[in-house]
C-alpha cells in the first residue's frame, strides 16, 4: 500500500546545479480549476521539457517569456529570462464528500524542483478544507471565497478536499496528521510517530471518506490499523536510512526495529530472530546491545558487525546474524560459543562448548569420541548406540531415556538437545551418565574420567 509514487520530479538529475522553483496559482469555481504555473531560477536559452496533466485543457504558454513548442500534452520551453509561466484548466470532478486530485500539475522532465508554493482560491466549495503534501502556511475563509497556502521543498503533490472536519494531531514538525474524529489512535502510536526522524514533511489523512492513496509526501489511510502499519513502514525506512546496510542484508533492519520497539516486527524470520534475542539476552544485555548498535548510525552495518557487538555484550562468541543473513534461508537459533579451550584427558580438542543461560552443552558425538567411546547412529536416526569397554548405552531421542547394560534410565527433556542438526548434551548429564568430571577454569574447560 505504501509503494512510493514515481513522478518526473525525481527521475532525472541532468541539471544538478539547477535550483528551479515553482509557484502555482489555482482558482476553483463552478467552471472547474484554472491553473497558472510559474517556474523560476531557469537557465536562459536552456530548453526544458514539460508534461501537462492528461485531462488538461486550454493549455498555453506565456510566449513573451520565451519560446514554446506544444505537441499534445508535451511542451518544450526555451526561456529568455529566468522565469516562464504556463496555464491550463481542468474540469472539476462531481462534488461528493471528498475530492482527491493527483495528476493535476505540470511536470518537468530534465530537472528537479527545489521549492513549491501553491496558492489555492476556492470559490465553489465553501465547507470543508483542502490538504496537501506541502506544509499549510496560511489561509482564510471569507464570505465568498476560501483561500489556502501550501509551501515546501520539492515538487507539487496531491491535493485533497473533504467536507467533514478533520482533527490535527501533534506528531512533530515533519509530519502533519489529520484524523476523522471517530478514529482513535493510542498514545503509544502517536508517540511512536513522534519518535520517527522524518527527513521531509509528510501529510497523513486518516478518513473513511476516500480510498487509500500514497505518494512521496501524501497519504490517505482509512483506519487506525492502517496508521499503525504506516508507522511501522516509516520506522523501517528510517532505520535503513540511519544505518548503511549491504543491499543483501538490508532486511536485517527489521530485527533492529523490533529491538527498538520491544516487540516482534517484520517477516516471520525477523520476528523469530527477535524472539531468540529476547530469550537469550537479559534486559540489561538487551539495553547494552541497543546502545552499542546505536553508536554505528551513519556507518556501514553488516551481519558480522552485529555479531561482534552481540559477542562483546554477552562475553561469548556468536555468529547468529551471519548464519541468518540470507532473508529466505531457514532460520538458525541463537547460540553462544564458549571461547575457552576444551581439554580431554589433558589434551586440547576441537570440541566447542555452547553456553545456554550459564549451562554448558557439549557436542555429543565429538566429545564422546574424544573420551574414547564408539558412537553409532541406528537405522531409524532417532537412536544412538554408544560403547566403551564392557559398557553399552542406547539412547532413544524421542522418549528421553537411555539404556545402560539393559538397565532403563530416564532423562530430563533438555538433557539432549539438537541445534543446527547437531546433538548436544548438558554438562551435568555428561558427568552423570559417562562418569566424567567437567572442570571450568578461567582459560580452559577440562573433561576427565572419574577414577572409581
Amino acid at each position: 500500500m505504501f509503494v512510493q509514487w514515481n513522478g518526473y520530479e525525481g527521475s532525472s538529475k541532468a541539471f544538478n546545479d539547477n535550483e528551479v522553483e515553482q509557484e502555482i496559482q489555482i482558482v476553483h469555481s463552478d467552471q472547474g480549476f484554472s491553473i497558472q504555473q510559474t517556474f523560476s531560477h531557469l537557465q536562459i536559452d536552456k530548453p526544458l521539457s514539460l508534461i501537462f496533466p492528461v485531462d488538461a485543457q486550454k493549455m498555453r504558454c506565456e510566449t513573451t517569456e520565451g519560446k514554446c513548442s506544444m505537441n499534445g500534452l508535451s511542451a518544450v520551453i526555451t526561456p529568455k529570462d529566468h522565469t516562464f509561466t504556463v496555464s491550463y484548466t481542468l474540469n472539476s470532478p462531481p462534488v461528493k464528500s471528498s475530492m482527491l486530485l493527483t495528476n493535476w500539475f505540470v511536470k518537468v522532465k530534465e530537472t528537479e524542483i527545489k521549492e513549491t508554493a501553491i496558492y489555492l482560491t476556492d470559490k465553489k466549495l465553501r465547507t470543508g478544507n483542502w490538504y496537501s503534501g506541502l506544509k499549510n502556511t496560511g489561509g482564510q475563509k471569507k464570505d465568498w471565497i476560501n483561500y489556502y497556502e501550501f509551501q515546501g521543498n520539492g515538487g507539487a503533490d496531491a491535493l485533497y478536499w473533504q467536507s467533514d472536519p478533520l482533527v490535527k494531531v501533534d506528531v512533530g514538525e515533519t509530519l502533519a496528521l489529520y484524523m476523522s474524529p471517530e478514529v482513535k489512535a493510542s498514545k503509544q502510536l502517536v508517540d511512536s510517530l513522534k519518535s520517527i526522524d522524518m527527513p521531509e514533511l509528510k501529510t497523513i489523512i486518516v478518513t473513511s471518506q476516500q480510498q487509500t492513496y500514497s505518494s512521496d509526501h501524501f497519504y490517505i489511510l482509512n483506519n487506525s490499523q492502517q496508521l499503525m502499519e504506516f508507522t511501522d513502514t516509516m520506522r523501517l525506512t528510517a532505520m535503513k536510512n540511519e544505518y548503511r546496510f549491504n543491499e543483501s542484508e538490508e532486511w536485517l533492519a527489521e530485527v533492529m526495529v523490533a529491538l527498538e520497539l520491544n516487540r516482534a516486527f517484520g517477516s516471520e524470520k525477523s520476528q523469530k530472530m527477535y524472539q531468540y534475542l529476547q530469550q537469550e539476552l537479559t534486559p540489561e544485555e538487551q539495553a547494552a546491545y541497543k546502545a552499542d548498535v546505536s553508536q554505528m548510525k551513519g556507518e556501514l552495518m553488516t551481519a558480522e558487525q552485529l555479531d561482534q557487538i552481540l559477542s562483546e555484550v554477552k562475553g561469548l562468541e556468536t555468529h547468529f546474524f551471519q548464519e541468518n543473513n540470507e532473508e529466505k534461508s531457514v532460520i538458525k537459533p541463537l547460540l553462544f560459543t564458549d571461547t575457552r579451550s576444551v581439554l580431554v584427558n589433558g589434551k586440547v580438542t576441537p570440541v566447542e562448548a555452547i553456553n545456554k543461560k550459564g549451562v554448558l552443552l557439549f557436542p555429543f558425538q565429538l566429545t564422546l569420541h574424544q573420551l574414547g567411546f564408539d558412537v553409532k547412529t541406528l537405522s531409524n536416526n532417532r537412536s544412538l548406540l554408544v560403547k566403551k569397554d564392557a559398557d553399552t548405552y542406547r539412547f532413544d531421542l524421542d522418549e528421553h531415556r537411555f539404556i545402560l547394560n539393559e538397565e532403563d534410565y530416564g532423562l530430563y527433556e533438555n538433557a539432549l538437545v539438537t541445534y543446527n542438526g547437531e546433538l548436544y548434551i548438558e554438562s551435568t548429564w555428561l558427568q552423570k551418565i559417562f562418569l566424567v568430571y567437567v572442570n571450568e577454569q578461567k582459560g580452559q574447560i577440562t573433561i576427565d574420567p572419574i577414577d572409581l
